[in-house]
C-alpha cells in the first residue's frame, strides 16, 4: 500500500526545487555554514556542566589569592573552557583591565553574531 504513496519523481522535484530556491535566495557565504549548523542542531557538542565552570573559577580565584596571579599560568592547560583560559592568560600577561574587558566583550559579540547569522 505504501508503494502507491511513494512517488520518486515528486520527491526529487520537491527536494530539488527546495534546494534550488534556497541556493538562489541566499548568498554562498550564508550557505557554507549550513552543514555544520545542521550537525550542531542534530548532535549538540558535549559541554561541561556549568557547575564545573563555577568550580574552576573559584579554584582559580583561590589560587590567585594565595599565590598571586602568575601562579595561574601553569593551570590553564587543564581548563576545558577556552573563553576563561583566554581571559586568565591575558590577566597573567598583565593586560590592562579595560582592554581585557573590551576583548572579552568583543569575543562574546562576535560569537553571538556568528550564531545569529547561522540561525537566520
Amino acid at each position: 500500500m505504501l508503494r502507491f504513496l511513494l512517488n520518486w519523481e515528486a520527491i526529487v522535484l520537491i527536494f530539488g526545487g527546495t534546494l534550488g530556491s534556497v541556493m538562489i535566495s541566499y548568498p554562498w557565504a550564508a550557505l557554507k555554514w549550513t552543514n555544520s549548523s545542521i550537525k550542531i542542531v542534530l548532535f549538540p557538542p558535549k559541554r561541561p556542566p556549568i557547575s564545573d565552570l563555577i568550580r574552576s573559577i573559584v579554584a582559580f580565584a583561590e589560587m590567585a589569592k594565595k599565590n598571586g596571579i602568575e601562579s595561574l599560568a601553569g593551570q590553564l592547560r587543564a581548563s576545558p573552557h577556552a573563553f576563561l583560559t583566554d581571559a586568565i592568560q591575558m590577566m597573567v600577561d598583565g593586560v590592562d583591565l579595560h582592554i581585557l574587558r573590551e576583548r572579552m566583550e568583543h569575543d562574546i559579540n562576535t560569537t553571538r553574531l556568528r550564531h545569529q547569522q547561522q540561525t537566520n
